[in-house]
């Protein structure tokens, strides 16, 4: 018999970092019993640079007080997590259970959902989070309480799965880790923490939904102004001290970039998460090789690479060794493809312990040569100054998987899978499909008590009267009946062949 540890933790004022806090955020131990993780998220409309923020950024250190958000110094309003962007992470072990009471605050009335990205979902397929899909949205003022069993290990995500909520800022990082003598590449690096977890957004200076109009139904063309930010944080926009409201001499300053704090001589697990709903980033850290080790929580055959290519919904975890002397180095985060021409870059610091609270020598440079895993196809890079490393080339890291074995241990039946581009607005467009495994009989059952969702609509029922024979219309108001009419509509068709050919 085992006991199960349960931790809760209302996260109400934690820093725009991604780092947690949580117990469950522990070393995980093979073996040891799984933990109960339970997280409490609000989801409403905020707003970048709020009052939260006090003088920031003329006082840089109030930018890192709880609840403020600097993004790229543009005022604007975001949809937060417990007013964090990206909002709190989740970390746990394999096999811990995890429960999130997600309260949709959203006071425009918008109802919301959350999906955890690169989660398995085994026998609780209906805690996907895709809403209209695997459950109702969350309307406003309820709350919806997932549960589900963290699988597999490696670098994952949360997002919005309702509208284009993801590109305004609910989204947050999730890793699932697991013994450190069950991970292959265990042995390159030894330093695995919350404080090496990247998280790449590019972000508008106006609503998604204001971008996704603009495509679809302006005649010109408008350029919309975009930013990359490195966990929440980034340098675009001069802010000004409009007014003299804040007692400075300083008539104007930027927001903070987000730093990493390194030892000289050590090796550090990056965990990469792009969470930019419309562009790739090329990624490179200046003056340090990196080592690929996973993907989308698959770890691969290590490849020692000088930049890579990462596109939305994309993770990699990858391994910096800190062999430089003492100093701050680029972390440069090229904007690619839509950003490109929008000078929609990312940058932070890789800074080593004693060297001085400053920018990095030099300027932001925007194409890196050398090797590039997952190349981006744009005629700027100088491909005879670079090899490239495709990811069809790339191999399995894994020690416990035979793929071609025809043996089946466990056969697993899920629902529904929404196979869909994650690029907003293609899915709108109808870059989407759903995939279904299994029968219906083998399907998981949700709850009882599962919330159900409909619609109202006015439906004119066609019946027969049972007195005369004849087929009427009756006027009817109510969607439980739906199944009714089906059912009535189908006996009809087949009575009627000539009506079956006609509908």
């Amino acid at each position: 018999m085992f006991t199960i540890a349960v931790f809760s933790l209302f996260l109400t004022g934690v820093d725009s970092t991604v780092r947690s806090d949580h117990l469950c955020n522990r070393p995980c131990i093979y073996g040891a019993s799984p933990f109960t993780c339970e997280y409490y998220f609000t989801v409403e409309w905020y707003w970048v640079l709020s009052k939260a923020c006090h003088e920031c950024p003329f006082n840089l250190t109030d930018c890192f007080r709880p609840q403020c958000i600097t993004a790229n110094g543009y005022p604007r309003p975001v949809i937060a997590v417990n007013r964090t962007m990206p909002g709190p992470s989740i970390e746990v072990c394999e096999g811990d259970k995890v429960v999130v009471h997600v309260r949709n605050e959203l006071e425009d009335g918008s109802s919301t959902s959350i999906h955890w990205h690169g989660q398995t979902q085994f026998n609780t397929c209906h805690m996907d989070g895709v809403g209209l899909l695997t459950q109702c949205n969350i309307p406003y003022k309820e709350t919806f309480r997932y549960e589900f069993t963290a699988h597999p290990a490696g670098t994952h995500w949360y997002h919005s799965h309702t509208g284009m909520q993801i590109g305004d800022g609910l989204l947050g990082a999730f890793i699932v880790r697991e013994p450190a003598s069950r991970d292959p590449a265990g042995s390159l690096y030894n330093v695995d923490s919350s404080d090496h977890i990247l998280v790449l957004q590019d972000f508008l200076d106006y609503l998604t939904i204001t971008r996704y109009l603009n495509e679809m139904h302006n005649m010109w063309e408008v350029t919309i102004p975009i930013a990359g930010l490195v966990n929440g944080r980034g340098q675009k926009h001069i802010v000004l001290n409009t007014y003299g409201i804040i007692n400075t001499t300083q008539n104007q300053s930027m927001t903070p970039r987000e730093v990493f704090m390194v030892k000289a001589n050590s090796s550090y697990r990056f965990r990469i998460i792009s969470a930019a709903p419309r562009c790739p980033f090329l990624l490179s850290f200046d003056r340090h090789k990196m080592v690929v080790i996973a993907t989308d929580g698959a770890p691969l055959k290590p490849a020692t690479v000088d930049s890579l290519v990462i596109g939305s919904g994309e993770r990699y975890d990858i391994v910096i060794t800190t062999n430089q002397n003492s100093g701050n180095f680029w972390i440069q985060c090229q904007g690619i493809g839509d950003c490109e021409p929008n000078e929609g870059h990312a940058s932070a610091i890789l800074r080593y312990e004693g060297a001085p609270e400053a920018d990095p020598p030099g300027n932001f440079t925007k194409w890196q040569h050398g090797t590039i895993f997952n190349p981006f196809p744009d005629p700027k890079v100088n491909r005879s100054l670079s090899q490239d490393i495709y990811q069809d080339s790339l191999r399995y890291g894994g020690t416990d998987e035979d793929y071609t074995s025809e043996r089946v241990d466990v056969k697993y039946y899920i629902r529904t899978w929404f196979f869909h581009c994650h690029t907003d607005g293609h899915m709108q467009q109808g870059m989407a499909m759903v995939i279904k495994v299994g029968n219906l009989t083998q399907f998981p059952t949700p709850p009882s008590y599962f919330p159900r969702c409909g619609g109202y609509t006015y439906r004119d029922v066609l019946y027969k009267d049972t007195t005369s024979s004849t087929w009427r219309l009756h006027k009817n108001f109510s969607t439980n009946v739906l199944l009714t009419i089906v059912a009535i509509l189908q006996l009809f068709l087949l009575e009627n062949p000539f009506t079956r050919l006609f509908l």
